[in-house]
């Protein structure tokens, strides 16, 4: 299956290549993801600070699954946890497929408490938003770290910033952390908690349908 995912901003061209690269090692041999960037026009956004940047994000997603050509690709996938145009999906010529309803329903799955965390509050607030949406049980609200745009490409001030939390985290019923950003490369912690890279467990469970027979393999999946 080959799937168009698509950034929820502009971003430049190291950074572009950096989460082609987080596909590349993610994507299980049914997937081929090939990662677009929104191009840089005015009412696109370069990062998610507010919540009219969201809305921004959403509108720009939702426009660029509009365009997908069924010949060319299987399927899309919004390159963010708030699955900016999942919900005009049904105008869309292609499958559309949320990373954070693919991977939170796994966890809602499990009957066990899960939370996430978020950069800052307007992506918190929309994370709690987006997984109401999908009627999820379990989950509690998202958690906020304060951090900055930069530190989505820093491993290590994020997930010190995880792992600070979790530590707080551990006394309470919750045992799963969704890591509220598609392309934050997760590390493993030691609270306890699974903190888990919702991008890598959606394209998972895609590969599993797949191969269970639920999905299609899709007719175009040789494309690059």
């Amino acid at each position: 299956m080959h799937i168009r995912a698509i950034t929820p901003i502009h971003i430049d061209d190291a950074e572009l290549e950096r989460r082609r690269a987080r596909y590349g090692r993610f994507s299980p041999p049914e997937l081929t993801v090939s990662l677009v960037n929104l191009p840089s026009g005015s009412d696109i956004p370069r990062q998610l600070a507010t919540s009219d940047d969201i809305a921004a994000s959403d509108a720009a997603v939702a426009r660029a699954i509009r365009a997908l050509d069924p010949d060319e690709v299987d399927a899309a996938l919004p390159d963010c946890v708030l699955d900016p145009g999942i919900p005009d999906r049904a105008a869309a010529a292609v499958p559309v497929h949320g990373i954070t309803e693919l991977a939170a329903g796994i966890a809602a799955a499990l009957a066990t408490p899960f939370t996430a965390v978020a950069r800052n509050r307007a992506i918190a607030d929309e994370l709690d938003r987006v997984i109401a949406r999908y009627g999820y049980r379990g989950f509690e609200p998202t958690r906020v770290l304060d951090l900055s745009f930069e530190a989505i490409a820093d491993d290590d001030v994020w997930n010190d910033t995880v792992a600070e939390l979790t530590q707080g985290l551990a006394r309470t019923s919750i045992r799963h952390v969704l890591n509220g950003c598609s392309a934050v490369d997760v590390r493993p912690d030691d609270s306890g908690l699974t903190v888990f890279d919702p991008t890598r467990l959606a394209l998972e469970t895609l590969g599993l349908t797949i191969r269970q027979g639920l999905l299609s393999g899709g007719a175009v999946a040789s494309h690059g």
